[in-house]
Order: C-alpha cells, then structure tokens, then sequence
C-alpha cells in the first residue's frame, strides 16, 4: 500500500480542503455547530436548464435587493446581504461570469461590516469563502471570529482545519485545535488534526490516540443532532481516522484484530467504491484473507 489516500501532501491537502468546503456549503446549508446562523439560501447545484437557471436566479437578487432597500436594522440588513451573497454565488455557478463572483464576495463583505462584532456571521463567511476557493479570506474571517468570541469553538475548530489542511500552519492548527478542545472537551474535527500532526512528525502513538479521540468526538456529536458540527464534517472526520488508523494497525503498530475493525468502519462510511475496494486490498496485502 503506497498510502495515496492521505499522503504528507501540502498540495493534496489543499485540493481535499476545497473539494470538502464545497460539498459541505453545496449539500449541508443548514445549522453548521451550535448557535451559528443558517443561511436561508446556500450555494446550488442545478439540472434546469442554464438559462432557465440564470433567470430565476436573477429574479432571486432582485427580490434581495428590494428586501435590503426595506432592511430596517443593521441585523436585519446583515441577513439579507448574505442571503444576496449566495444568490449572487449561485449566478456564478450557473454563468461562470466573473462578475458575480465578485458582487458575492462585495455582498459578504458587507454583511460582515454590518454587524462586525458577530462570532457566528464570521464563521459563516469563513464557511463562505472556503466554498469558493479562497481559504486565506476564510481563515481571515475564522480568525475574527475567534477575536469577537473567545470562547466560540466552531471559529478555533475551523481555523484549526484551514490552518493545518490549506497552509500547513502546524503550530497555529495545534494551538487552535486545542484551544478549542479546552472550550469543547468533545469538539469534532480537532483530535483528528492533532493526530495528523503527530503522523507527520513520526510519533505513531500520539497519533494513535487523537484518532482513537476523534472517534469519540465524533460519536458524541452525532448524537447531540442538531447541535453538533454539520454532517458533512463529521463522516470526514470519522472517514479520516478509521482510515488512517487502519493503516497504523497494517504497519506502525501491528494488530490484525484492529485493522480489520478499522476497516469494516470505514468501509460504512465510506461513499467511493474505488477508495473502498483499495482498502481492502491493502488489508488483504498486509494480512492476508
């Protein structure tokens, strides 16, 4: 097994970072982790017709831009422009024009100035941006969160990820990682990055255990519903270290019994056929059967 899955890859982790944020604000615009805001309208995908697609969502900023002429209070408006940021995004998906992405990234920007002392909205920009490819202007964004609210776990578990996966920041994803495990004993995502970590610097066991960790994390969150991290973040967390877990038990630290449990967990999880025959196939190649 060459271990491609998850490579020591600055390049790769960047890719999966954009690849994730985007499916994660494409399917899941719902309740992100505890009070966070829901955008009523999220970024979309489309079978209409492209034209037919466009002018519907053309009428939709109309209709934003109306409703932001009546907004009576700074949180009122605050709504609306972000609800006109993603519509705006939804433009760009279907048409590509350049034009709307920026009038998408403008709409943000000013909902955040808007009501600049709110933890949840940067957090939901930070989401935001992530999902178009720009994850300096969502760190950005995670990090003001955490200057409004310093007790506010998503912006330190987000900028933990975007730290470690998008700019190999080891010491800023480990400080925010486990800032917010102090916050959040059970929070979702950060065991699972400083296990990373400790792969990456060859201490096999500490990483072992963060991932052991995460599980937990994971399990707990799953079962707090509504109130956990979006499920989209979770089943990559989960995904992630049963995986790479099941690679330890095939080499660093050898346990048949335990490889094999890794694995029919992450074959559960797991939604690619090709990821999931790969597996087994090093399973079979490590321990034979």
């Amino acid at each position: 097994m060459t271990g491609a899955f998850f490579k020591k890859n600055f390049f790769y982790y960047a890719a999966l970072f954009a690849l994730w944020a985007a499916f994660l604000l494409v399917r899941y615009s719902g309740h992100r982790y505890e009070e966070a805001p829901v955008p009523s309208a999220g970024l979309e995908q489309s079978a209409q017709d492209p034209a037919n697609a466009a002018a519907s969502l053309q009428a939709k900023v109309t209709e934003l831009r109306q409703r932001l002429a009546a907004a009576a209070t700074h949180a009122e408006k605050s709504g609306v422009l972000q609800q006109l940021g993603y519509a705006y995004a939804n433009l760009y998906n279907a048409t590509g024009s350049i034009s709307f992405r920026d009038s998408a990234v403008a709409s943000m920007r000013e909902a955040s100035d808007s009501d600049p002392g709110s933890a949840p909205l940067h957090y939901s920009l930070g989401k935001f941006y992530g999902a178009l490819g720009n994850p300096a202007g969502a760190l950005e964004q995670y990090r003001l969160a955490m200057r409004c609210d310093s007790a506010y776990a998503p912006g330190f578990i987000e900028a933990a990820v975007c730290s470690y996966i998008s700019f190999h920041k080891v010491a800023d994803a480990a400080r925010f990682g486990n800032r917010a495990l102090q916050i959040d004993s059970h929070a979702p995502l950060c065991h699972l990055i400083l296990g990373l970590i400790a792969l990456d610097a060859n201490d096999f066991e500490a990483g072992r255990m963060n991932l052991d960790q995460e599980i937990v994390a994971d399990n707990a969150a799953m079962a707090a519903g509504a109130q956990a991290l979006d499920p989209g973040s979770i089943r990559f967390a989960a995904t992630t270290a049963r995986y790479r877990l099941m690679q330890l038990y095939c080499s660093k630290i050898p346990d048949r019994e335990k490889a094999g449990a890794n694995l029919d967990e992450y074959l559960k999880l797991e939604t690619d056929p090709s990821k999931k025959a790969a597996a087994v196939e090093a399973v079979k190649a490590r321990w034979g059967g």
